[in-house]
């Protein structure tokens, strides 16, 4: 069988989002992820000059001295309280799709709910 290609992104040196390509690139559940994406400019320039691009803000933090928390919760748009002091784990939230962010797996948590919920109706 034929290896598909992963898509791992590291913030700090440390994983935060991980699988398969297509997932990940598609519907990025980390912040840093997506605004790695928005980053990349897009080739055809009409579309490149219309386009709304999220800049993170904040200084990159130092890795020889990283936050408490997330290490992305300085420069993140989601950052809630929990993010300043707990690091989260990589979780899967889906099509072995990996996150590392309390809001992203809480929100994939909730979208599973309520699918399932639909479900049962």
């Amino acid at each position: 069988a034929a290896e598909r290609a992963q898509h791992l992104d590291l913030g700090l040196g440390r994983v935060v989002e991980l699988g398969p390509w297509e997932p990940v690139s598609d519907e990025p559940r980390h912040p840093y992820t997506s605004a790695l994406q928005q980053a990349v400019p897009v080739a055809d320039p009409v579309v490149e000059a219309l386009r709304q691009v999220e800049t993170l803000v904040g200084e990159v933090p130092d890795p020889a001295n990283p936050p408490s928390g997330c290490p992305f919760h300085p420069r993140c748009r989601l950052a809630e309280d929990l993010c300043q002091e707990v690091r989260p784990d990589l979780v899967d939230v889906g099509a072995a799709h990996e996150v590392a962010c309390h809001v992203a797996v809480r929100e994939a948590r909730v979208s599973e709910f309520g699918a399932a919920e639909r479900q049962d109706r």
